[in-house]
This record gives structure tokens, C-alpha cells and sequence, in this order.
């Protein structure tokens, strides 16, 4: 689930061919850090006309986005623009959330660039889009790593925090990998699942945020604000780069 450089750049390929879906879902619950094909099953559930019944995207346009109906009034709407990591380090001072976002972001190798932006035409777009475009802040802001107990644990806050059926998918995914390979981390899961689920109910929504508007504040603060977690048990977690 984790998004690793790429010096290319843009690295995900939209597939609706379900003999390329069916095999990237098979790769994917028996590897879960095949981020390739990862995306290819979140986007083919988010976008595939047979498959967004599933996905609920639409009812989480609809919680977050009352009122808007129009693709003008939609264009309005916070959008992630492309991320240079480099200035974004340099121009934010330690312990901010862009400097964190930054630092921990090129410390693991990860690239925020990975999909090409994409055209948003109504509400439920949007919270696709709004959603594959943050990931990674939500890591970073959560406090949940880019581990593998980490990803379980953020896919988790993702299901209390928005509601979004597709991370039920994703996480039963992540379950099947542990029945049938890695049953040995059947309690790591469990208690990454129970810790995000938890974290994502108690604290306010973060679908929305313009997170460009929130580069230069401190982190601790802006975690605080949003009732988050101040320690995550789940995995290697992140909350010290901010120290």
C-alpha cells in the first residue's frame, strides 16, 4: 500500500480488463506491499461502472460536501498540487507539518507524485481523487508509519473517519493475507485494525482539509486540533520525526 520512488514519476496504470484486476487482487493478498497492483484494485473499484457500487464513495461526497453540485463549484475544492519534497524541506522549519511530511517522505523512499492528476466531474470523483492525493499525509498526521502494521492501521482510520466501504476491502484483503501466508501476525493486524478504527472514530474528519494552508504550522498542534492520537502502538509509527 505504500507508494515507493519512482524517478519516473507518474507509475500507476488503470487497467478494467478483470483478468488484470483478478491477478493484481491475487498479488496483492499474497503480497501486501505490491503497491502496483494496489492501485489497480483501489482504482478499478473507485472508478469501474460495475464496481463504485461497492466502493460508497458517493455516500462520502455526500457527508463531506453538502451543497455542492456543480463541477465549477467543484474546481473550488482543495486539490494536492504536484509535491517537490526538496522545497518543501527547505522552505518549512522542523516540526511543521510540510517539513515533516517532507523529511519522512524521502526517508522512506516514498513518491507523492505516483498518479496523474485526475478530472473531477462530481462529488464522488472528487473524494477519490481528494483521498489518493493525501494518503500520505494522512500518514504522516495520524502518526501511522508506511509499515506494514501502519498501513493496516491508517486503511482502518480511514473506515471510522469516512466511511468509505473500499477500505473494508482493503482490509479484508489485508485479513485474507494472514489466514492463508502470515497467520503468525494474526494479533499485530487485529490490534492495528482496533488502534486506527479507534483513532479515525475519535477524532475530527480530515476529508477536506487544504493541507497546502497547513505546511507551515506545527504539527503537534495541528494533530491536537484534529483530536489525534498523541502515540501509536501499531507498527514503527511516525510521530517522533516531528521532535
Amino acid at each position: 500500500m505504500a507508494r515507493q520512488n519512482n524517478e519516473i514519476g507518474y507509475i500507476h496504470k488503470r487497467t478494467r480488463n478483470p483478468l488484470l484486476v483478478a491477478r493484481a487482487a491475487w498479488r496483492l493478498v499474497k503480497n501486501l506491499g505490491a503497491t502496483q497492483e494496489a492501485t489497480i484494485l483501489e482504482d478499478y473499484f473507485s472508478r469501474s461502472p460495475s464496481m463504485k457500487k461497492y466502493s460508497r464513495w458517493d455516500l462520502v461526497g455526500e457527508r463531506f460536501l453538502p451543497g455542492i453540485y456543480s463541477e465549477q463549484q467543484l474546481t473550488g475544492l482543495p486539490r494536492l498540487p504536484h509535491l517537490d519534497l526538496d522545497e518543501l524541506e527547505a522552505t518549512c522549519a522542523p516540526g511543521t507539518v510540510g517539513h515533516t511530511v517532507a523529511t519522512h517522505m524521502k526517508r522512506c523512499g516514498l513518491n507523492p507524485n505516483i498518479f496523474r492528476p485526475a478530472e473531477v466531474r462530481d462529488k464522488e470523483d472528487y473524494a477519490v481523487v481528494h483521498i489518493t492525493e493525501t494518503h500520505d499525509i494522512w500518514h504522516v498526521v495520524t502518526g501511522f508509519g508506511n509499515d506494514e502494521p501502519g498501513e493496516i492501521g491508517v486503511v482502518a482510520f480511514y473506515c471510522s473517519n469516512t466511511g468509505a466501504s473500499i477500505f473494508v476491502l482493503l482490509l479484508a484483503t489485508a485479513l485474507l493475507n494472514t489466514a492463508l501466508f502470515n497467520h503468525d501476525k494474526l494479533a499485530e493486524r487485529f490490534d492495528a485494525i482496533v488502534e486506527g478504527w479507534t483513532a479515525g472514530k475519535r477524532a475530527r474528519p480530515l476529508f477536506g482539509i487544504d493541507w497546502t494552508t497547513q505546511w507551515h504550522r506545527p504539527i503537534e498542534e495541528v494533530r491536537q486540533e484534529l483530536g489525534l492520537p498523541t502515540t501509536v502502538q501499531a507498527g514503527v509509527g511516525i510521530l517522533a520525526d516531528a521532535a
